[in-house]
């Protein structure tokens, strides 16, 4: 039986968002463990006790791809700052570029975050508190803030150069627009209530004055994942150190002898049960598409993170990717479809309505429902999906793909809005750029990536 201890290690050689060990340690630990098992034929070995999880990172990279191509969609159904979209989208674009937005944004983050917490408790077991802390640090925090103080400032000075400047003459330093960033005197909420006579609603009125409370905002961009998972890094270090039960608990294994299809279906709506609720619960005050701050998140889906995180956490130590089967594909695959289109028919219909009610409504609740259920059986799919089918040695070009999937998902921001606004001066269709921009991006950050990745030291950060 697969020992989910062993997925930081054996994992980690994607460094892609969770993993902290050096390609040196990688390698070692993976010939290691290969040559024993050379001699045995695969074919009658179940997923699960073959030499190394390669799924998760083949998982872990398809994710990144889909983040890039997410913000493909991003930057021209609904503007990606700092290039607020100059295109009038015709309405069937709109609706299917929301459509893929909002079926990714409901799993495809809480997945990243779910991987996240597997990894978790094997890297801290094995580091130490401090050791582990420190690792975060440097591979979490720290190109947060180099990339939030020195590249995206850089970027809204390349906006404003070659969009912003060109259209409405105005004219801005790479210091002007630094000082305006950090100093918090330039990207802050408008407060329309003042001077106004429109009428608002308590919800709306509420809304506003919940923007104006974080009226400087930092990491305002795709770097948010970071900053908030080495939050969830800390908060499980202290709870893990201070009990010593629960130390004890989640540093050892408690595997299952079986779960029955029946069993591992109960468990799944379990878990969406509690996601709806815990979600809905925060949408009454705080409906989805509001950040939390001071760091630009989706206030939503904070509840979804959370728990991700933790049942990756208990995932490992019930080593529960032991019990995902193949033969649970069909109806998790079909019924996270039917969700898919349940949610989207309320999500589509109510959208304007949803962003703005603060109540107990009906209509809330139901997407909420099914967009939890839709994330969870999605989620569990893709899980089952990849370990029967792509958990295998990737070639040396996927290894190094694999690799650099990190420092990809750094860097696609300067690749994504630099090609948007090169589209945005032509007459091209929206869904035409939007399909230029899924082709042309994801080599080209790729590209970015490996750059990255071949400087000097770089693997002690991404």
């Amino acid at each position: 039986m697969a020992n989910l201890v062993d997925i930081g290690t054996e994992a980690s050689n994607s460094v892609a968002l969770t993993s902290s060990e050096t390609q040196q340690d990688v390698e070692a630990s993976v010939d290691e463990k290969l040559q024993p098992q050379e001699q045995v034929d695969t074919a009658s070995v179940p997923a699960s006790k073959k030499s190394r999880l390669y799924y998760i990172d083949s998982l872990r990279t398809w994710l990144t791809l889909l983040v890039v191509i997410h913000h493909c969609f991003w930057v021209v159904i609904a503007g990606w700052l700092p290039f607020i979209r100059p295109w009038i989208v015709d309405l069937p674009t709109l609706i299917l570029g929301y459509m893929i937005l909002s079926g990714d944004q409901a799993y495809f983050m809480g997945l990243f975050f779910f991987l996240a917490g597997l990894v978790t408790t094997p890297s801290l077991k094995r580091k130490g508190p401090w050791i582990f802390l420190k690792d975060r640090i440097y591979r979490l925090v720290l190109p947060a803030v180099l990339y939030d103080l020195i590249f995206f400032p850089l970027l809204i000075t390349f906006v404003n150069a070659t969009w912003i400047v060109p259209n409405k003459s105005v004219t801005y330093s790479f210091a002007e627009v630094w000082g305006n960033y950090i100093m918090g005197l330039g990207l802050t909420w408008e407060n329309p209530i003042e001077g106004s006579t429109y009428s608002y609603s308590p919800a709306e009125v509420w809304a506003i004055y919940y923007k104006n409370l974080g009226r400087t905002m930092f990491v305002m961009n795709q770097m948010w994942f970071t900053v908030t998972l080495f939050a969830f890094s800390l908060v499980a270090v202290v709870i893990i150190h201070s009990v010593e039960a629960w130390k004890t608990f989640v540093f050892n294994q408690h595997p299952i002898q079986s779960i029955s299809q029946k069993s591992m279906l109960l468990l799944l709506v379990k878990l969406s049960s509690i996601l709806v609720v815990l979600n809905y619960l925060l949408r009454i005050p705080f409906p989805t598409g509001y950040p939390w701050y001071p760091f630009v998140g989706n206030l939503g889906f904070i509840m979804q993170y959370i728990v991700a995180f933790t049942s990756g956490i208990l995932a490992n130590s019930y080593q529960f990717l032991d019990h995902v089967r193949i033969a649970h594909l069909r109806i998790t695959l079909s019924l996270g479809i039917m969700f898919y289109f349940m949610f989207q028919t309320f999500q589509t219909y109510l959208y304007d309505i949803l962003r703005s009610s603060l109540g107990f409504y009906l209509h809330t609740f139901l997407v909420t429902l099914f967009e939890q259920f839709f994330a969870v059986f999605w989620s569990y799919s893709l899980l089952g999906y990849f370990k029967e089918y792509r958990n295998v040695k990737p070639s040396q070009f996927f290894s190094r793909l694999i690799g650099s999937a990190y420092a990809t998902y750094i860097a696609h921001q300067w690749i994504i809005i630099p090609i948007a606004v090169g589209l945005a001066y032509t007459s091209l269709y929206p869904i035409i750029v939007i399909l230029i921009l899924c082709v042309v991006s994801p080599p080209l950050a790729w590209s970015a990536g490996l750059l990255l990745k071949a400087i000097p030291g770089s693997d002690k950060i991404i």
